[in-house]
């Protein structure tokens, strides 16, 4: 989900310091286009979670390359959530729209675990199991994963 959002928090921050928030807000409201990739981003943005993303990252051999660019990551996220909330004028994401908010909600128990599968079968992947099991449960894993993020999997 890294390329919905990766980088808008920066350019908001930066209108909004030029511009004011005021004029996003008219653009939002103007504009469908830019109301669509601010919806799609915040929707993204929802749907992440820095806490797995962190466990995907432990993949990483490299301490320092792990953290620098884990900690460029989240900084960005924390920004464009920040902007994408000033933007639309709720108190967290999604605040427009309470059903997506739910589902996410509801399925995120669901689809955390496989996400904790697939973290172990890659580790074991990367130790060198490359058994057709593994191949395959990995496989399963991706596609449960793709399935219950919907339309970001």
């Amino acid at each position: 989900m890294l390329p919905a959002w990766f980088g808008l928090g920066t350019a908001l921050e930066a209108a909004a310091a030029d511009d004011g928030v005021d004029l996003l807000r008219a653009m939002r409201a103007e504009w469908p286009f830019f109301a669509a990739l601010l919806s799609n981003a915040e929707m993204a943005c929802a749907k992440a979670d820095l806490h797995i993303a962190r466990r995907y990252a432990q993949l990483c051999r490299d301490a320092e390359v792990r953290d620098r660019v884990g900690g460029r990551i989240e900084d960005e996220f924390h920004r464009t959530c920040r902007q994408l909330v000033a933007v639309t004028g709720g108190e967290r994401l999604l605040d427009d729209e309470p059903v997506l908010r739910a589902s996410i909600d509801r399925r995120n128990p669901y689809v955390d675990p496989l996400s904790f599968i697939q973290i172990d079968l890659l580790r074991r992947a990367r130790a060198g199991d490359t058994s057709e099991p593994l191949a395959r449960a990995s496989l399963l894993a991706i596609n449960g994963i793709a399935s219950g993020l919907r339309n970001t999997g």
